[in-house]
């Protein structure tokens, strides 16, 4: 009986080193950054018909929506503040850049829109087709990391931004992995040769609910 009770705890002992061990692989990936993977996304929404000659800003409904503003941009510690194209500058060259992409999205601006991605952003990604001017509201741009990387193309500055926003009525011509609701991207900003541009957007690693229907 002795035995017996000193292989089980013997046993109990190793198993518990064994949960530790597994626990210290699992853990840190579980709060990881954003990894640069984008899920395939199959989505089921109902798009509003595009109108390429729209402009959107004659619909009183949208221009309610941002009468007071659309952009807000939060820090990181508790300090939200309403930005715009003109003021963006004073938070960060990447926040205005970050900004004035929105801007290119809101005029249906594809040229400028593509503009603003670098070049190892196209090693992996299509440029952005023709889309109709997209009515988004409620955004904000959220700090989430900075840090000095060094690889085999120099030493260089990475950003990274939570981007949050909202289309009413959207058309799915710019995004088709939303519907009524918000999706959080993490736009992944360098900075060589003392220009910003954006090397990636990512996602998280969670499964994407279909709104319900827009019409």
């Amino acid at each position: 009986n002795i035995k017996k009770r000193i292989i089980i705890v013997f046993i109990i002992i190793v198993g518990v080193l064994l949960l530790m061990y597994l626990l210290t692989l699992i853990i840190p990936k579980i709060y990881q950054s954003p990894t640069p993977k984008e899920l395939e996304i199959i989505a089921d929404f109902s798009f509003y018909p595009a109108d390429y000659d729209e402009n959107i800003f004659d619909d009183e409904e949208y221009a309610a929506l941002i009468a007071g503003g659309f952009i807000e941009y939060d820090n990181g510690v508790n300090s939200i503040v309403a930005i715009d194209k003109e003021n963006a500058a004073e938070q960060g060259e990447p926040v205005q850049l970050i900004t004035n992409m929105l801007y290119s999205i809101i005029n249906g601006d594809s040229e400028e829109y593509n503009s603003y991605f670098s070049y190892r952003y196209f090693e992996s990604h299509n440029p952005k087709g023709e889309f109709t001017m997209q009515k988004v509201y409620d955004a904000r741009i959220t700090f989430f990391s900075s840090e000095k990387v060094e690889d085999k193309t120099g030493a260089y500055t990475k950003y990274i931004y939570k981007l949050n926003y909202y289309i009413y009525e959207n058309n799915g011509t710019f995004r088709k992995d939303i519907g009524d609701e918000s999706r959080t991207q993490y736009i992944v900003i360098c900075e060589r040769d003392n220009k910003l541009q954006i090397d990636n957007i990512m996602y998280n690693k969670t499964m994407i609910i279909p709104s319900k229907d827009n019409k």
